[in-house]
């Protein structure tokens, strides 16, 4: 697994067990796994892109883009 592809906050131990009794019985290996680290990446570069503006310029398909864009150059740089 790459670091893009792993998890960005994931839950273990006690946390991850309580949720996978509430929710799934633990029967789910997905759950508390969370966002993976280019997710969040593109989350958090979107967010930034659309803060303060009191109209998109964009189409919002650009501005996603754009945040994956971001979000690779993140890890990319990371990786060095």
């Amino acid at each position: 697994m790459n670091n893009s592809d792993m998890p960005a906050m994931p839950l273990s131990g006690e946390a991850r067990r309580d949720l996978l009794d509430e929710y799934c019985h633990g029967s789910s290996e997905m759950i508390g796994k969370g966002l993976t680290k280019r997710e969040h990446f593109a989350g958090l570069a979107l967010q930034g892109l659309l803060t303060g503006m009191g109209k998109m310029q964009y189409a919002p398909r650009e501005y996603a883009e754009s945040a994956v864009i971001i979000a690779d150059a993140i890890l990319k740089e990371l990786e060095n």
